[in-house]
């Protein structure tokens, strides 16, 4: 119950506050049925209206209303142009979807929850 409670206060931070850094377990699946287990950085910057997953370029905020965020690519095309990624994090529990198209790769899905990165020392 607190590890909610800090995420509702970790995403619930104004326009002016510092980007809010997460650690995500995930499952990434490729379209192949490819599945692994990773555990990767997601960065949430509201100044910037950006997200950003470990060194994936940042993807743009598209709707921050209700419990969810949306995030990536808006359209078909954009999509298809290049590598990009689309996805949402729902701001309550931390679950988190992201489906990417890499350049000349298989496409995959990645499906977990984050939860607020703490420093170990």
């Amino acid at each position: 119950m607190l590890m909610i409670i800090a995420m509702v206060m970790v995403l619930a931070a104004t326009a002016s506050a510092a980007p809010i850094k997460l650690v995500c377990n995930l499952t990434r699946t490729t379209a192949l049925n490819r599945v692994d287990r990773q555990t990767r950085p997601l960065t949430i910057d509201f100044n910037a209206d950006t997200v950003t997953l470990e060194s994936y370029a940042p993807e743009p905020i598209i709707d921050t209303d209700g419990d969810q965020i949306e995030f990536g690519a808006q359209d078909l095309h954009e999509l298809v142009i290049g590598e990009t990624m689309y996805g949402n994090i729902n701001r309550v529990s931390g679950a988190l979807f992201i489906r990417d198209f890499p350049v000349n790769e298989t496409s995959f899905v990645y499906q977990g929850t984050c939860k607020p990165a703490q420093k170990l020392f």
